[in-house]
């Protein structure tokens, strides 16, 4: 329940910011920046104390699907406070934050927040694979939002028509170049973190334990993605038409795409990714004697109805 309520809290915040980016689209008032920027920043404050909250009481590492999520929204909101305070006149908040209450969408409905025992195997590189694809997904997200814009941008230029009202957008040569380095970050920072998770996987097996197989949903999907932006990448750098904005922008529409997903086949899919649930034992079965919870009595259970008995 907690955990709910502090998600609201900066959550909340953030969506009072975006309905203010959006009434940029209407009318302009200086108040109305340092409103943001405060509130943005408190927002932050709130975000950060609630992960390092989670983190003092054990439950906000990379080993859980949620804390995931939630660090991946905090550095999407830094890089929005980078972007408001040094282009305080482009309307990135328009763009940017959908994604970021999309990911915290993510993280409180239906992302998983127990740790499993194949990531608690190896903290170092458990580290590595989480922080690898955290980076991996910030940066598609960016190349995204740089994408919508550019589009935007490059129809209103075609057509001569001026862009949505109140709306200023960075010129078409900066999107590009924005569409690009994000490409080629996310393609290293995902690669990292998949060969991270290759020697966790093989660390884990080491040890006695189940590993991850390489067709689980989760995984096969992020190595998708990391094909397709390997392949993106290689035409992006070798084949220069393919270094246009709308070239540009198209590669990292589809990289959103595979990563989006990448994120509904870890949280919809049956992935061993996700915690083991404890197995409901089916009508009329008695549990054996090493199945039985080391803090119920004999006398509880008897109480209960449900003996506890070995079965012949």
């Amino acid at each position: 329940m907690l955990s709910g309520v502090g998600i609201v809290c900066f959550a909340s915040t953030y969506v009072i910011v975006l309905l203010l980016e959006i009434t940029r689209l209407w009318f302009r008032s200086g108040l109305r920046g340092y409103s943001i920027l405060c509130l943005t920043f408190v927002g932050f404050i709130l975000h950060t104390a609630y992960l390092f909250h989670r983190s003092s009481v054990g439950t906000a590492e990379f080993s859980t699907e949620q804390s995931w999520y939630l660090l991946a929204a905090w550095v999407l909101v830094v890089a929005y406070l980078y972007l408001a305070c040094f282009h305080p006149k482009q309307n990135f908040g328009v763009f940017l934050l959908p994604l970021l209450l999309g990911l915290i969408i993510f993280a409180w409905v239906g992302a998983d927040d127990q740790a499993s025992e194949v990531r608690a195997a190896s903290r170092i590189w458990g580290a590595v694979h989480g922080i690898g694809l955290l980076l991996g997904a910030v940066s598609i997200f960016l190349g995204f939002m740089s994408a919508l814009m550019y589009f935007h941008q490059s129809w209103a230029l075609k057509h001569k028509r001026p862009t949505v009202r109140g709306m200023r957008l960075p010129s078409l040569e900066w999107l590009q170049r924005c569409g690009i380095q994000m490409l080629l970050v996310s393609t290293i920072t995902i690669g990292i973190g998949l060969f991270a998770g290759t020697l966790l996987n093989q660390a884990t097996r080491s040890a006695g334990r189940v590993g991850i197989p390489w067709y689980d949903p989760a995984v096969l999907s992020v190595q998708l993605l990391f094909v397709w932006l390997m392949v993106a990448s290689i035409v992006a750098l070798l084949y220069r038409p393919a270094r246009r904005g709308h070239m540009v922008a198209w590669l990292s529409v589809i990289a959103f795409l595979f990563l989006l997903g990448a994120l509904v086949a870890g949280i919809a899919g049956a992935s061993a990714h996700r915690s083991p649930r404890e197995p409901t034992p089916a009508p009329g079965i008695v549990p054996s004697a090493k199945e039985r919870p080391a803090d119920v009595s004999e006398t509880t259970a008897i109480e209960n109805g449900r003996a506890w008995r070995h079965p012949s």
